[in-house]
C-alpha cells in the first residue's frame, strides 16, 4: 500500500478548460482534502505539521488527480471536465 500526504485546509476546486463563452463555473469538490503528494510506502514518509497527515492509499492515487474525501474518508479520482 502507497501513502498519500492529505491537506485538509485545502478543498479542491476544479476550473474547466474555457474557450470563449458560454461561461462554465469551477467545481467545488464538498467535503474534499487535497493530495499533495504520494509514496509508494510508509518509509519514504516524513513527519508534517497538522493539519497535514499521512493516510495509507491505493498505489494507484496520484497527487492532484485525487482528493480525499474527509466525510466518507475515502480516496476519490477527479473526473475530467
Amino acid at each position: 500500500m502507497a501513502y498519500a500526504l492529505v491537506d485538509p485546509s485545502t478543498p479542491v476546486i476544479k476550473t474547466p478548460a474555457q474557450k470563449g463563452p458560454p461561461y462554465v463555473p469551477p467545481v467545488y469538490y464538498f467535503n474534499s482534502a487535497r493530495v499533495a503528494q504520494t509514496e509508494p510506502d510508509q518509509s519514504y514518509t516524513f513527519p508534517v505539521a497538522p493539519p497535514l497527515e499521512w493516510i495509507e492509499c491505493s498505489n494507484s492515487v496520484v497527487a492532484d488527480e485525487w482528493y480525499y474525501d474527509t466525510a466518507t474518508n475515502e480516496f476519490i479520482q477527479i473526473t475530467n471536465l
